[in-house]
């Protein structure tokens, strides 16, 4: 399934320190070291206009829920984080492509 190595791939940029959050990711995509924002499916309106400007200068894609996304974290929730390193983050949208085109022919 491609959804575990999305899983995998954002677990390597955890290791590899290749992750922003918050308002380091502000500041990061400002600086153009983010390359792929990744938000949760039930992430709040709120959130979503507040990181509106990252989001439309970035690549980003929806992609599981905050519970979900927080497991991979080992933390609570998360709602929406930034990967920096460009490999990753190219191989994360191509999977993700390739996902969503499975889809549709279903």
């Amino acid at each position: 399934m491609n959804q575990n190595k999305i899983n995998g791939l954002i677990g390597f940029a955890i290791r590899s320190r290749s992750i922003s959050f918050k308002q380091t990711l502000v500041k990061d995509v400002n600086h153009k070291k983010v390359n792929l924002i990744i938000y949760a499916s039930d992430v709040s309106e709120n959130t979503l206009n507040e990181y509106k400007n990252e989001i439309n200068s970035v690549k980003s894609i929806k992609y599981l829920t905050k519970n979900e996304l927080g497991y991979l974290f080992n933390k609570e929730n998360v709602g929406i984080f930034g990967i920096k390193n460009p490999n990753i983050a190219k191989e994360i949208i191509r999977i993700y492509n390739e996902e969503e085109v499975q889809d549709e022919e279903k």
